[in-house]
């Protein structure tokens, strides 16, 4: 085997070793946080009014720009084969093959309302979620923006 070949298999090595143990540690750590079993006694339908009272009662900030991207998520929770199956309003966790399951629709708020409170700081909402890359779509912020609610 030549050496030009040789280091390039190292080299490919290498760099799946990178792939595969370094850049999954340089994003910020964020846990989703869970409702306790107790909680759950009784659980709310899901229904638009329900998730907006929730919002507005977990104290989220900006609650109709953040109930915007409920709809958007979930299609207005009507969504089929999507995060809404795992009770996840927010589409939390893709990896290209599942979504963060929760057992109560109303932990996806309260994991917004710990990820909101560690990441946002201050300033114009919609600028702070393209910043931050919330979603994929170049045109996030203009189909939130243009939902009738």
């Amino acid at each position: 085997m030549s050496m030009k070949f040789l280091l390039g298999i190292l080299l490919g090595y290498l760099l799946a070793l990178f792939i595969i143990f370094v850049i999954p540690h340089n994003k910020k750590e964020f846990t989703f946080p869970q409702l306790e079993l107790s909680q759950v006694d009784s659980i709310p339908e899901l229904t638009k009014e329900n998730v907006l009272k929730e919002i507005i009662k977990q104290d989220i900030k900006f609650p109709l720009i953040v109930y915007r991207q409920v709809l958007w998520e979930t299609g207005h929770l009507k969504c089929k084969n999507c995060s809404l199956d795992y009770l996840n309003i927010f589409g939390y966790g893709w990896n290209g093959k599942t979504y963060h399951k929760y057992i109560d629709w109303r932990q996806s708020i309260k994991a917004y309302k710990t990820w909101q409170i560690k990441y946002y700081k201050k300033g114009d909402y919609y600028q702070f979620l393209e910043n931050i890359g919330y979603a994929e779509s170049k045109s996030y912020i203009s189909n939130l923006k243009s939902l009738d609610i």
